[in-house]
């Protein structure tokens, strides 16, 4: 079932997949920019979030990643929180939120 809300969507790919949304699970988010320098911006910039930042060349393109990783329990509230504010930083530096990933714990 298709939302069109990109968080529900992973989510509900989630539980379909048997996670218990309940529990804390490995959760990556994916903010890609033009510059190294960029990068390294957000990644001060989200310090506060307990989240770990790694800064390094994106797969494709000629672009930055800036990883975030860290455990968290995906409730749809704090997600859509993080997606908010990763936006505003990525569209600060000229780049992209590209959504997060959590591992399925059951």
């Amino acid at each position: 079932m298709t939302t069109g809300d990109p968080d529900e969507e992973v989510i509900s790919h989630l539980r379909a997949a048997g996670a218990d949304l309940s529990k804390s699970a490995h959760t990556l988010f994916y903010i890609y920019v033009a510059t190294e320098g960029g990068a390294k911006r957000v990644a001060g910039a989200v310090g506060d979030t307990g989240l770990r930042a790694e800064v390094r060349p994106a797969a494709l393109g000629g672009g930055w990643l800036c990883l975030l990783q860290g455990q968290l329990v995906p409730s749809l509230d704090a997600l859509k929180k993080y997606r908010s504010r990763f936006e505003r930083l990525a569209i600060a530096e000229g780049g992209e939120y590209d959504g997060w990933e959590a591992a399925v714990v059951e």
